[in-house]
């Protein structure tokens, strides 16, 4: 509508030489985990919804050793968009590029150690589980003990679920996310 267009570019990775031997996906929750999530949920009556986080990848910097150069789409040179032959350095992980998954993993895991906010007062963060790394428990308050812990966060790439006891806790909880990245709507 508006005579407004839209395109995205997607990096051909499969074209690159690669290491087969290399880690280039990052961890998924398992099934078991998310099951098992869920009936925690159900016999706590906790609250389960699912949100995502939009164009993920372009959020995660590419390792510093790395030195990716891409070519512009042939197509947006005969739409005059770029010139012909234009070449684009990446700082970031984009879609297709193979190490993306992983850098992508690694930069949630990164933000998600660090995040904290606030509910009713109390300060609330989450932790890695140790059985499976796509699991977060939610803490509230700074010590974590059987009493603190209020809720679950489980990854899969971009796509996050949320297990917790109140709708507010969990507004909070995309607040906090909101200041990081961009967030699919409620």
């Amino acid at each position: 509508p508006g005579g407004r267009h839209k395109c995205r570019a997607v990096v051909c990775g499969n074209f690159a030489p690669h290491d087969p031997t290399a880690q280039v996906w990052t961890a998924q929750a398992e099934t078991a985990s998310v099951m098992a999530s869920q009936r925690l949920a159900a016999l706590r009556s906790w609250e389960i919804s699912k949100i995502d986080v939009k164009g993920a990848f372009m959020y995660a910097p590419l390792p510093q050793d790395m030195h990716v150069v891409v070519r512009a789409p042939g197509s947006w040179s005969k739409l005059g968009l770029v010139p012909a032959g234009t070449f684009w350095p990446l700082r970031r992980a984009v879609y297709g590029l193979r190490q993306s998954p992983k850098a992508w993993g690694d930069e949630r895991d990164r933000q998600f150690r660090k995040l904290s906010w606030q509910f009713e007062g109390v300060r609330h963060h989450i932790v890695q589980c140790v059985n499976d790394t796509q699991v977060w428990r939610v803490i509230r308050g700074d010590v974590e003990e059987d009493s603190s812990f209020v809720g679950l966060v489980v990854a899969y790439v971009d796509d996050l679920l949320l297990l917790m006891p109140s709708s507010g806790l969990r507004i909070a909880f995309n607040t906090a996310l909101r200041s990081l990245w961009t967030l699919s709507s409620e």
